[in-house]
């Protein structure tokens, strides 16, 4: 499994997009791996996770088409994971009438379909509604969206994706997992998990900071979720946690973590 972060930054991204505090100017200036946009990945070129308003930006920077992005899975409605009208573009006359028609595949909450009504979007995408705790086949891989401890509106997910023999759990943007959920992975083994660290230093609930994924870690070795051999990450990540990318490193490349960056890329082998 080949994933691409193509975001690795909270709601506003870092620098902030009108902040001014010490971290985000020390950003400015360091540049590279401390400008961070809005999180999102793509999965073997073919699959993507969430859609936010950097989407152009990444796709350019990674040079890589969105073209060839079969199947959009979405987290939640909040708009630095979901910018729909980013999906205006996936018609004509934004796709050339002599340019081949991609099938673009939505995956989400009924809050995302409802979204797509509304914004008159449903006929440029196919939408797919999950429901939480079944796993979905698509293609040659099974998708399982578990509940988020994130927001009280349109049921906010995150995800078990398993393809190519690898299992990869998708564990953003939430607090702390609820006992179903830890329930759900106990005869799983997760190969890489992508964790929520929005608050830094700081411990948080609706998301997550250095001492909540430290436990996650803990536990999921602990209980036989994860081996030796998983890969930890963390992302997802806002100014206000106070931690440059440098800082991250040194504080959780020893506790057995990667820290994400924009453009990073990550080969799973199943």
């Amino acid at each position: 499994m080949k994933i691409v972060f193509l975001g690795t930054a909270a709601a506003e991204g870092i620098p902030g997009v009108y902040c001014q505090c010490s971290l985000c100017k020390q950003a400015w200036i360091n540049g590279g791996k401390d400008l961070r946009s809005r999180a999102s990945i793509l999965i073997d070129e073919e699959f993507k996770i969430d859609l936010g308003p950097d989407t152009y930006m990444q796709s350019v920077r990674a040079r890589r088409s969105l073209a060839q992005v079969k199947h959009l899975l979405i987290t939640h409605t909040h708009g630095d994971h979901f910018y729909p009208q980013e999906l205006g573009m996936h018609k004509e006359p934004f796709i050339a009438a002599s340019s081949p028609q991609p099938v673009l595949n939505v995956y989400g909450s009924p809050a995302v379909g409802e979204i797509l009504q509304e914004r008159n979007l449903a006929s440029t995408v196919v939408f797919h509604p999950l429901t939480l705790w079944e796993p979905t086949a698509i293609e040659d891989a099974v998708v399982t969206p578990l509940p988020a401890e994130h927001s009280s509106h349109g049921q906010p997910f995150v995800y078990l994706f398993q393809r190519k023999g690898v299992t990869l759990f998708y564990g953003h943007d939430s607090g702390y997992y609820s006992e179903p959920v830890w329930s759900f992975l106990k005869d799983k083994t997760i190969d890489v998990a992508l964790l929520d660290c929005t608050t830094g230093k700081y411990p948080s609930t609706g998301h997550m900071g250095i001492p909540n994924i430290l436990e996650v870690r803990r536990r999921m070795l602990e209980e036989g979720m994860a081996t030796g051999n998983s890969v930890f990450v963390a992302t997802h990540f806002s100014h206000n946690g106070g931690l440059l990318h440098g800082q991250f490193e040194e504080r959780l490349n020893p506790q057995g973590f990667l820290v994400a960056y924009d453009g990073m890329k990550l080969d799973v082998q199943g």
